[in-house]
């Protein structure tokens, strides 16, 4: 992902953006670059759930959440209105996990140690179940954790779920990436 500064995130798995109101991925020598306004969710793939695997991803997720972002007016229905950029959400997938229990205190103790911007909302181990996460007020986790034998099918609906509570992502403000390329 790239910001109108010229910022750049770490390498991520799987991006999930949107297409209608940040329609412009980059393509530079084969690396594509997305502009930080049209991410919803960023997600890692790995081998197995573990802290450092936990630690890796919301590091990642972190890079992505830094990213400046814009918000500009858009006409709709004759009227106009600008949406703020909300939470991108961060994401782990593995197909295992390396804890016993699977999803256990272990799961508990490392999603709750990373900073504000580390911190992964939505987790799953193929052959073990789903987490999500959603942060109280005061900085700790509430962790909903499903053991279930059609754990990526149960996490994809989670995720939609999530996502379609966001509504739409903030429209890029190509002023401001326009000003920064003049410059």
């Amino acid at each position: 992902m790239i910001d109108h500064e010229g910022n750049r995130s770490q390498q991520l798995d799987i991006v999930i953006h949107d297409r209608q109101y940040s329609p412009l991925p980059l393509d530079v020598k084969g690396v594509i670059h997305i502009p930080a306004e049209s991410v919803y969710a960023v997600l890692e793939v790995k081998q197995s759930l573990n802290a450092d695997n936990l630690e890796y991803a919301g590091e990642k997720v972190a890079s992505v959440r830094r990213l400046t972002r814009t918000a500009a007016h858009f006409a709709h229905a004759q009227e106009s209105s600008r949406t703020a950029p909300k939470e991108i959400l961060g994401g782990i997938l593995a197909f295992d996990s390396d804890w016993s229990p699977p999803l256990g205190d272990s799961l508990l103790t490392s999603i709750s140690k990373p900073p504000l911007l580390e911190r992964l909302n939505l987790g799953c181990a193929l052959k073990h179940g789903v987490f999500e996460v959603t942060w109280k007020d005061d900085g700790t986790p509430e962790v909903d954790r499903s053991v279930t034998e059609y754990a990526l099918v149960y996490f994809f609906f989670r995720l939609l779920k999530r996502l379609q509570q966001f509504g739409m992502v903030s429209v890029m403000d190509y002023d401001l990436w326009i000003r920064c390329l003049k410059s």
